[in-house]
């Protein structure tokens, strides 16, 4: 039987996960984010109606994702708290109980990636981490997530929580030391296509082995003065010299 989906949201992640349901022939019935306009252009680029009322949903849609920021959650349930479908919403750090508002019949339906508009995804490669408040609802969100993805593991919010915090540090994190990295080339007439090699190889090396095994760098030799030298650069910029000064007091300190 065909699963009939309703989404909440129009952001990155609603948008990467309306059109993986497109692509694999999943019908997404109705979309709603708070701004109309959204709505209709997410819904017009996977077949799906745009919706003004968040009470407008069908009564026959078997799980309505919500997909909007964890301040907005709660709200959103409270909101559809009399329809029969699945609820699931898609926040890594948000915990299920957000959802009690609901009664039962609700989940957690998280993708673990890094989502931007116009980025593509590999959808089939990100990890979906489902929660529910029982089994019935577990095994629908599971075998949906299953139809777009192959690596769909059962988490609770605690371990969803941690995991969120992993991908701050190793995404987010990450990407603003390329921003700094970036402004520091930039500052001396360089350009950043230069260390993209080291970023890949970097990137390369964790694929396949432990990231603490493969560590190098002034810090990991515990070269002293490199570090030295280096914090002497960086004496016109304070906050990019303290940043450098604690991660490599943190480097050295795990060895």
């Amino acid at each position: 039987m065909e699963t009939k989906i309703g989404l909440v949201g129009s952001g990155n992640v609603a948008s990467h996960l309306a059109s993986s349901f497109y692509e694999k022939g999943i019908k997404v019935i109705q979309v709603w984010s708070r701004e109309y306009e959204n709505s209709k252009t997410l819904a017009e680029k996977i077949g799906a109606e745009p919706i003004r009322d968040i009470n407008s949903f069908q009564n026959d849609l078997d799980i309505i994702i919500v997909s909007v920021i964890d301040d907005a959650i709660k709200d959103i349930a409270t909101q559809l708290a009399d329809h029969s479908a699945i609820i699931a919403h898609t926040s890594g750090t948000t915990s299920i109980d957000i959802l009690t508002v609901l009664g039962d019949n609700y989940g957690v339906f998280y993708p673990l990636n890094t989502f931007s508009k116009y980025a593509e995804v590999d959808m089939q490669n990100t990890p979906f981490f489902i929660e529910a408040d029982n089994d019935r609802a577990k095994e629908t969100l599971k075998a949906l997530a299953t139809q777009i993805s192959s690596k769909v593991i059962d988490a609770d919010s605690k371990m969803r929580r941690a995991l969120h915090i992993a991908a701050v540090f190793s995404c987010n994190f990450n990407n603003y030391l390329y921003q700094v990295a970036a402004n520091i080339l930039e500052e001396n007439k360089l350009s950043f296509d230069h260390i993209k090699p080291l970023i890949f190889q970097t990137a390369s090396k964790v694929m396949t082995d432990d990231p603490r095994k493969v560590q190098t760098g002034p810090a990991a030799r515990e070269d002293y003065n490199t570090i030295n030298i280096h914090l002497d650069e960086l004496e016109n910029h304070p906050d990019y010299r303290n940043l450098y000064k604690i991660l490599t007091e943190q480097i050295i300190k795990d060895k």
